[in-house]
């Protein structure tokens, strides 16, 4: 038997196949709603992590089914499922920078718009140099750290290195 069996919304439970996600679909959108608003009313944008569901369809539910607004996709291979799937705004962290993978984010830049968090100094140079090779265009956060028990970027001269790189070959 092939895996997964892709059945429709709104199919009858007794189609499934298991194991199978459930949802309460009016609860999801309620609590989405809800949520949307109290934030969108304090001035702030809601950014939908797919990444904690992995879900398509739940993922039209948190973009209204606009699928041009920002998702955080988390990983590279996320972010490329939902590609496949038409959406055309990721945000990832960038994967382990060997060429393979920078590559891969190179290519999904080309076909979305994408923006990548990175926390060091090594994954930023290699993808500057993939990105420069391939005259690619891509968003980049920097993950600062508030302390030293957390990756990213200290307040100190790599931090202005780095911001430094990105404006020399407008990346930013």
């Amino acid at each position: 038997m092939e895996r997964p069996i892709h059945t429709p919304i709104n199919a009858p439970l007794q189609d499934l196949d298991t194991p199978a996600l459930v949802i309460d679909r009016d609860n999801i959108t309620a609590n989405h709603d809800l949520f949307s608003q109290k934030i969108t009313a304090s001035g702030g944008v809601v950014i939908p992590d797919v990444s904690v569901h992995g879900s398509v369809g739940l993922a039209v539910i948190q973009t209204n089914g606009v699928k041009d607004n920002q998702i955080f996709c988390g990983n590279l291979p996320t972010a490329e499922i939902f590609r496949e799937h038409g959406f055309s705004n990721l945000a990832i962290t960038l994967p382990a920078p060997n060429i393979g993978s920078l590559v891969r984010v190179v290519n999904l830049a080309a076909t979305t718009s994408l923006n990548v968090s990175i926390s060091n100094n090594l994954g930023l140079t290699r993808l500057v140099e993939v990105a420069k090779e391939f005259n690619s265009q891509i968003d980049i956060n920097l993950i600062v750290s508030d302390s030293d028990k957390h990756r990213g970027y200290e307040f100190d001269s790599e931090l202005q290195n780095a911001i430094q790189m990105i404006r020399c070959f407008n990346l930013m």
